[in-house]
This record gives structure tokens, C-alpha cells and sequence, in this order.
């Protein structure tokens, strides 16, 4: 666990040096293993940081079907390999160059889950090309 936090403290930095680098362009540079610890960690954040959220800071507890509720909203459950490949496939596509992880993952998440992604990858996209503007103007 701690070489976990420890990559995606790494990957943070690294990826901050270089704020116009593309998010297609940063994960594909990665290994396959970078890719593999990024996003192991990046999942165990998202369900770590929405407990503390509602667990800690609101003190409220949670019951099992908002646990339930709160995991489904992560892709957990999805298979490794599976996220992996759709993951490459998602970045492969110029179309998506610019689509930040965070959004990319709940998208390629809702994909494989068998859900209408169309509006939300076209507000995806152009928030994305959005942000690259915004950087290359600073």
C-alpha cells in the first residue's frame, strides 16, 4: 500500500512539471506497470476520500446500501484487464486527447457497464480542450 501512495505521489509531481502534456499523451507514455499503480491507487483514493468525506468530515456513518451505493460509483468491481484495454482504446482515439483521467475513467467505466456515454464524453471532451487552452495561455 505504501508503494502505491508513494508511485502516485510520484506520478502527481511528474505529471505536474509538465501541465500542457496531454492526459492521452502522459498515460501512454506510461509502462504498463506505471499505468497498472496509477490506477490501482487512483481507485483506492476515490473510495478512501468519499468515505472520509462522509464518514469523518460530515460524522455521519454509513449504511450498507450507501456503502454499496458509494463502491458502485467507483470501478472497482470492473475487471483489470478489461479497464486496462478500454483505458488504451479511450486514449488511442485524437478525439480524447485532452479528456482529463478523472473524467476518462468515469466514462470508459460507464462504457463497459453498458450505460449511454455520448453527452457525457462530448462534455468530457470539450472541457477538456477547454483546460489545454486555459494552460497554453499561462
Amino acid at each position: 500500500m505504501k508503494s502505491i501512495l508513494l508511485a502516485i505521489l510520484f506520478l502527481a509531481f511528474a505529471s505536474a512539471s509538465n501541465a500542457q502534456t496531454p492526459p492521452s499523451t502522459w498515460w501512454i507514455a506510461l509502462s504498463f506497470v506505471e499505468q497498472s499503480t496509477y490506477l490501482e491507487g487512483y481507485i483506492d483514493g476515490q473510495v478512501e476520500v468519499a468515505v472520509y468525506v462522509i464518514t469523518g468530515a460530515l460524522g455521519s456513518t454509513l449504511t450498507p446500501d450507501q456503502t454499496q451505493v458509494l463502491l458502485s460509483m467507483s470501478p472497482r468491481e470492473i475487471d483489470r484487464p478489461v479497464l486496462m484495454t478500454a483505458i488504451r482504446e479511450f486514449y488511442r482515439d485524437p478525439a480524447n486527447t485532452y479528456v482529463q483521467f478523472s473524467h476518462m475513467l468515469q466514462i470508459v467505466a460507464d462504457k463497459i457497464r453498458g450505460k449511454q456515454i455520448d453527452d457525457q464524453l462530448r462534455r468530457a471532451r470539450e472541457a477538456g480542450l477547454r483546460w489545454h487552452e486555459y494552460i497554453k495561455r499561462k
